[in-house]
């Protein structure tokens, strides 16, 4: 029998990995022989309409200046939110005061705001260093924690990224879009109908290929829940250390 495979859980960009990784499995099998073709193909076909849709959106809609420039934006803020919570560590009562003056600011907006969506973030962090520059004890702070310049970076860092993402919206505004999210239902459609089949066909009439391109897909499933697993440890724990902070 085919495991479970948590579809979910998945992100955009594994959801076609996944489904490359199982179509790879039935090469050099005969599949009108073993009454695959069919489902395998559906799958195949849904791939392709996934892939297109992933370039799609990576051209136009998804740019990699967006990407780098957010990155950069993240990297910025983490970097600062990490420095603070050391300063709240050190043994002068003035740093820790103004670290923790910072940090609750912080936290007003999240201490996870990168997560956010492009928008969402833009807004927050927009306010965030808005506060900075007009609230008087917020500046004192920054100042005595030597955290002027890191500040500017991020200021910077901000602006260059709704500069790329004006630009990435105005490319999109004349491109007609292939919805990632719908490519991505269609293939996860086709992979259940492909391993229902399958399924159905070995109880009907048991072979030793099917038995093999069974286990082979259970190998994948196994690491990909694996790999979800891993990345759900990974999120409970940073949210813990949020909380504790």
């Amino acid at each position: 029998m085919i495991e479970n495979m948590s579809f979910h859980a998945l992100h955009r960009d594994e959801y076609f990995t996944f489904g490359k990784r199982v179509k790879e499995i039935f090469t050099g099998y005969e599949l009108e022989t073993l009454n695959l073709k069919q489902p395998y193909d559906r799958v195949v076909a849904a791939l392709t309409n996934l892939d297109e849709a992933m370039i799609k959106n990576s051209t136009a809609a998804l740019t990699t200046e967006v990407v780098n420039k957010d990155i950069r934006r993240d990297d910025g803020f983490i970097a600062l939110r990490n420095y603070l919570r050391a300063c709240v560590k050190r043994l002068k009562p003035e740093w820790q005061n103004a670290a923790r003056l910072v940090l609750n600011e912080i936290r007003v907006y999240g201490v996870n705001l990168h997560k956010e969506s492009y928008s969402a973030e833009s807004a927050r962090l927009n306010n965030l260093l808005s506060d900075f520059e007009n609230k008087p004890e917020l500046k004192a702070a920054i100042t005595l924690l030597l955290l002027t310049e890191w500040v500017a970076e991020l200021k910077q860092a901000q602006a260059e990224f709704e500069t790329a993402e004006k630009a990435r919206i105005d490319a999109k505004a004349s491109t007609s879009e292939i919805k990632t999210d719908e490519a991505c239902l269609e293939l996860r459609k086709t992979l259940e109908f492909l391993f229902q089949f399958m399924e159905l066909n070995y109880q009907m009439t048991p072979s030793e290929e099917y038995k093999q391109i069974m286990r082979k897909i259970n190998e994948v499933i196994a690491e990909f829940m694996s790999a979800i697993k891993a990345r759900k440890t990974r999120n409970e724990k940073e949210e813990e250390e949020n909380v504790e902070a």
